[in-house]
């Protein structure tokens, strides 16, 4: 059987595309039927308060770094200039976030030889879990940080199996790699961890530090510290003591219960057992299994942040989601050679799992008049 013969759709591409684009529409339309997530609403009034000239201290108190409103600045403006709504402004600029993360996916998983198979179920993957599963969340900074390490673990996958990757993708996604740990600071974990792997792996700590990756990663993290100095010295002066005084004595909200989003993790490793191990499916575990990693390490900078709000699993139920819907797509894929049931099937068990993501209206959501009055 030739490989243009097993990476063949039964249904006609356009079709599958016109399927995925009622797809997104229909989620999209649940997505608008939510009220305005509070978070986003206060954010929105940090950024119209700090255009108007004011501080920190004075005109609003934001216990987070500069870079949690400012990330939203684009929607911001989509909303004061052409007065489109927070939620719709939201989803448009987080589907180009999607987008261009998507793309410099495809770029590295062409880099790497990934089969056309492969690459379809990481798509179509990264597309349900960045719309279902994210549900309210969608456009939550721990939905952006869940996005920014997909490419900068592609990335450290090809420099640990010593693969030719263009210096100028290696320094965007490092770029990319920095900002997430700039918006959450717990996640250094993730970049520690692959640093540390080279490091055993090498033997060579001048020959990372000299690194392209790493000069990237660790001047953005320098050139944001400089900017909050620079530009909010009363966050480093007033707000930061006063807030980790203030965390130091928070009761935290459970954070054990969310945990349980890893049991798909452990059934995609072990529904991996079950798919035999050669040349074809070589990229399909190692996909699988750099996201059971990720879920891991990003479920412990979770349990660490002690704060249980749904949005704050994102990155890790993300990761294992994507885990599952992926390793069982290749059980599926090399048993029966159809794409179409590859992808649907996994994406329907997780949809029976989680039905009820996205109707209702949760508490601490704004109504469109709440938010403009």
């Amino acid at each position: 059987m030739t490989d243009e013969t097993k990476n063949k759709f039964v249904l006609p591409f356009p079709l599958l595309t016109l399927v995925a684009g009622i797809y997104i529409a229909f989620w999209s339309k649940l997505y608008l039927n939510f009220y305005l997530n509070t978070d986003f609403g206060w954010l929105f009034t940090c950024l119209q308060r700090y255009l108007a000239g004011g501080t920190y201290a004075t005109d609003f108190y934001e216990t987070n770094p500069p870079l949690s409103f400012l990330l939203y600045l684009p929607a911001y403006l989509l909303y004061s200039t052409l007065g489109v709504f927070p939620s719709i402004g939201i989803l448009i600029y987080f589907a180009i976030i999607n987008v261009l993360v998507a793309v410099i996916i495809l770029k590295y998983m062409r880099l790497y030889d990934f089969p056309a198979t492969m690459k379809a179920g990481v798509i179509f993957s990264l597309i349900f879990v960045t719309t279902w599963l994210t549900n309210a969340s969608y456009g939550q900074k721990d939905h952006l940080i869940f996005l920014l390490f997909l490419p900068y673990t592609l990335m450290h996958v090809g420099i640990i199996a010593s693969r030719t990757i263009p210096k100028n993708l290696i320094i965007i996604t490092s770029i990319l790699g920095g900002l997430a740990v700039c918006i959450k600071p717990h996640y250094l974990l993730i970049p520690a961890t692959f640093y540390l792997y080279r490091l055993v792996a090498n033997r060579n700590l001048l020959k990372i530090i000299l690194s392209i990756d790493f000069v990237a990663f660790v001047l953005t993290g320098l050139v944001y510290l400089a900017f909050i100095y620079m530009c909010f010295p009363d966050y480093f002066n007033i707000i930061l003591p006063e807030v980790l005084e203030y965390y130091g004595e928070d009761k935290p909200l459970p954070v054990t219960p969310h945990l349980s989003f890893m049991v798909l993790s452990v059934t995609a490793f072990l529904i991996l057992l079950f798919v035999q191990e050669t040349e074809q499916t070589k990229f399909l575990r190692l996909t699988v299994f750099a996201l059971i990693g990720l879920s891991i390490l990003s479920a412990i900078a979770y349990y660490a942040q002690n704060k249980g709000f749904y949005y704050h699993t994102i990155p890790f139920f993300g990761y294992a989601a994507m885990a599952f819907i992926l390793a069982l797509f290749g059980l599926i894929y090399y048993s029966s050679r159809i794409l179409e049931a590859s992808i649907i099937v996994p994406v329907v068990v997780i949809f029976l799992i989680t039905h009820t993501f996205m109707t209702g209206f949760p508490p601490g959501f704004l109504s469109t008049k709440e938010f403009r009055d």
